[in-house]
């Protein structure tokens, strides 16, 4: 069998670099990235799938799998405490009590969350640009998921923040806070949202 000296040799110049770019890659293992999107998960925080399957249940408008994190009453705050909207696990996560506005339907459809702060906060309607959590997490460049302790209660605290808006600041940051029991996400509870504002 002839020998390839030549092929050897090139094979032996590049498979050390190739090898070496390889293993740095593995010790980044809680940052993904897409072309668009990255998303960079706290080490501290355990069963980092769970983190991942909520934020996909965001973009992709999956009600029942985002309720799964909901346990107690959900709070959604504009512009530090300027607008409050508040949906009750007593009233099944709608807005009003005749139902017409559940929580899914405001913040995944664009739509409905127009006609809702047309009935409820024309002036915010007319003055500012509100976009549903859906299209502030399919659109946002950075998703920084944080794990921290509460000063008062010292329990344990996620958030999810939609960071560094894309396309020039046509978005708003957002933050997702949950409660949870340990430092698995499994464990954790959605209870409210605070969402920056930008004018027309």
């Amino acid at each position: 069998m002839k020998i390839n000296f030549k092929l050897i040799a090139i094979l032996i110049i590049f498979i050390p670099p190739i090898i070496y770019k390889c293993n740095l890659n593995s010790k980044i293992p809680n940052k993904e990235s897409t072309s668009t999107q990255t998303i960079d998960i706290d080490e501290e925080i355990e069963n980092k799938k769970e983190v991942h399957s909520f934020i996909n249940s965001i973009k992709t408008k999956d009600c029942i799998s985002f309720r799964k994190r909901l346990k107690h009453d959900y709070v959604y705050i504009i512009s530090e405490m300027t607008y409050v909207f508040d949906f009750t696990r007593e009233n099944d996560f709608y807005f009003d009590k005749l139902k017409k506005y559940n929580i899914c339907d405001f913040l995944f459809n664009q739509d409905t969350l127009n006609i809702f702060l047309q009935n409820f906060e024309e002036e915010l309607y007319l003055n500012y640009n509100v976009y549903t959590l859906t299209e502030l997490a399919q659109n946002t460049d950075s998703i920084v998921v944080h794990l921290h302790y509460d000063v008062n209660t010292k329990k344990i605290q996620i958030s999810i923040g939609l960071l560094t808006p894309a396309q020039g600041g046509k978005y708003p940051m957002l933050d997702l806070l949950f409660n949870c029991e340990t430092k698995s996400f499994s464990t954790c509870y959605l209870i409210e949202s605070n969402s920056e504002i930008i004018h027309k």
